[in-house]
């Protein structure tokens, strides 16, 4: 029987010391993805446009763009694709805008490898069904405000003590936003009420008519 190809990790990182300690680790202790290394974002986007991705793990910093550029466009290009970023200088306000552009960890260097190989392993189990997570202690106005200083293109589906409600950013301007019966500026300030709850952001491909005002902030 032939044997299952492995999906395929790419690592986007300019260090050599990261990537052959990666490649060490791997080669003696298999993962269930193909690692492949490249040192910038725009190897890294051409190597995507070229074969099928699974997970990226990238560095913050790289010789050409920043990870959080590289994070916007696989995104917005490849919105299936899974990212973890990692970084040797962790700020808080990195690591927000990170997880909120759809990273779905921030490690800070340097890290224990089997973290990753952990990582990766919940990635493949959520595979079937699709990951999604929680930012923890995180109020609205700052998600909202994250998202609006991004070109993200997304959905942010928002669930509080079992209401529900849901806001579209179209390239960084908040274009949508409904709350059950609610819909427009009054659907946004009932969500913006709400003092506990979690989110999942998700792609979409066609945005509903708009109801908020232009620059709504």
């Amino acid at each position: 029987q032939t044997p299952q190809k492995k999906q395929t990790l790419l690592v986007v990182d300019d260090d050599p010391a990261i990537n052959t300690a990666l490649a060490e680790h791997w080669r003696t202790n298999p993962i269930s993805y193909e690692p492949v290394f490249v040192e910038s974002a725009e190897t890294a986007l051409h190597l995507l446009a070229s074969r099928p991705v699974t997970a990226v793990l990238t560095d913050l910093h790289l010789p050409d763009a920043t990870g959080l550029f590289l994070l916007t466009e696989i995104n917005r290009r490849y919105p299936l694709i899974k990212v973890i970023m990692m970084t040797a200088k962790p700020t808080r306000e990195t690591r927000l805008k990170a997880l909120s552009l759809g990273a779905v960890e921030f490690i800070a260097k340097p890290f224990k490898i089997e973290e990753i190989d952990r990582l990766l392993n919940e990635l493949q189990a959520h595979e079937a069904s699709g990951f999604s997570g929680v930012v923890k202690r995180i109020e609205m106005a700052d998600l909202v405000q994250l998202k609006c200083a991004t070109l993200a293109r997304v959905k942010l589906v928002i669930q509080s003590l079992g209401q529900e409600g849901v806001l579209y950013f179209d390239k960084g301007s908040l274009i949508f936003a409904q709350a059950g019966e609610l819909t427009g500026p009054e659907a946004f300030y009932r969500m913006f009420s709400w003092k506990k709850g979690s989110f999942e952001e998700l792609p979409y491909t066609q945005p509903p008519p708009r109801n908020l005002p232009p620059s709504w902030e």
